[in-house]
């Protein structure tokens, strides 16, 4: 008996004996005709069904009897005339995609065959050329599209929009059309439009208020800290041991307000750092009524807050605002 000799990959080498009880068995005469008579017609997985061997085996089987298997969903290639393919892609300007649509063929197939003639194919522009774009429209369509949606009425029109003041969502939905059409109708006829106003009652909001659970999710997702002000400010809080805590963070709301400070002793009492420009309608005229230093005192008095309110330009005279908080905290000690 040879002695039995496996390579790297752990295969028994070619020529060398391998036992019977090993469970490894051989090829006869019947099983190799088969193989040879089937093996371009059958799958491997077929053969290995039929002989009760691997696929691998079958393959390595086939390869010492010298069988070579062809692709049996390979097609030959259609021969195309010079003639026929100049007509389809010069004369009727077909594309390589339709041209291999109509011929049952492949794109390559087509492109093989041009080269083939030395007929130069075009560029994309070139393909493109003479065609209609795919997003345009003719101006019979367009004329038609444009009448289904025309406001004819403009007399109707020019009154509610100029007279009875109605805005363009509002317009649209009495003539039954979209806003951009409306928009379009008083642009066309020269109807001047209006800016849109959210000032006061016009504002959808007016009047209304989010509810404090609303408010700290809004204030959560802001990520709000102390500014440079309000630093200083803190700053002189903690260095004199004043009864309050910052909490212009979102922590506490008065009814819609953060205030910026907050007595936590129990005692009822705000401090509101202001900067000039967002709250002095003299330095800045569009700020919006609420945010004034009457219209805030106002806010805090009506649910029972005493409010302390520090201009951003105090923090320059230190001892100024400590006789200021000392004297609105009333003495009461952190």
């Amino acid at each position: 008996m040879a002695d039995l000799i496996r390579n790297s990959r752990g295969q028994f080498i070619k020529g060398h004996y391998i036992p019977d009880e090993w469970g490894f068995s051989r090829w006869n005469i019947d099983e190799e005709q088969f193989l040879i008579k089937n093996y371009e017609k059958m799958k491997y997985s077929e053969i290995s069904n039929h002989l009760g061997k691997t696929i691998s085996s079958i393959r390595y089987k086939a390869k010492l009897l010298g069988l070579k298997k062809g692709n049996p969903s390979y097609k030959k290639e259609k021969r195309l005339s010079e003639k026929k393919l100049k007509n389809l892609y010069i004369e009727e300007r077909l594309s390589i995609n339709d041209i291999a649509r109509k011929q049952k063929v492949s794109g390559s197939t087509i492109k093989y065959w041009l080269n083939k003639y030395d007929i130069k194919v075009r560029t994309l522009s070139e393909e493109k050329m003479g065609k209609p774009h795919p997003l345009k429209f003719s101006k019979e369509n367009l004329k038609k599209r444009w009448d289904k949606r025309k406001i004819k009425n403009l007399k109707d029109l020019e009154q509610l929009y100029c007279k009875k003041d109605l805005n363009i969502d509002d317009i649209a939905k009495i003539f039954n059309v979209a806003p951009s059409t409306v928009w379009y109708t008083l642009k066309k006829e020269r109807i001047p439009i209006k800016e849109k106003n959210f000032k006061g009652k016009n504002n959808p909001f007016y009047g209304k208020h989010h509810s404090d659970e609303i408010m700290n999710k809004i204030i959560k997702h802001l990520h709000l800290k102390p500014n440079k002000t309000e630093m200083k400010l803190l700053k002189i809080i903690k260095k004199n041991k004043f009864p309050f805590r910052y909490c212009g963070d979102g922590q506490i709301f008065v009814n819609g307000r953060i205030p910026d400070f907050i007595n936590y002793n129990g005692k009822k009492k705000v401090i509101e750092l202001f900067g000039r420009y967002w709250h002095d309608p003299n330095v800045n005229q569009n700020i919006s009524e609420r945010s004034t230093y009457a219209k805030t005192m106002k806010h805090y008095k009506k649910y029972g807050f005493d409010c302390l309110i520090i201009w951003e330009e105090e923090l320059i005279n230190e001892k100024e605002i400590l006789q200021k908080i000392e004297r609105f905290s009333g003495g009461d000690d952190g």
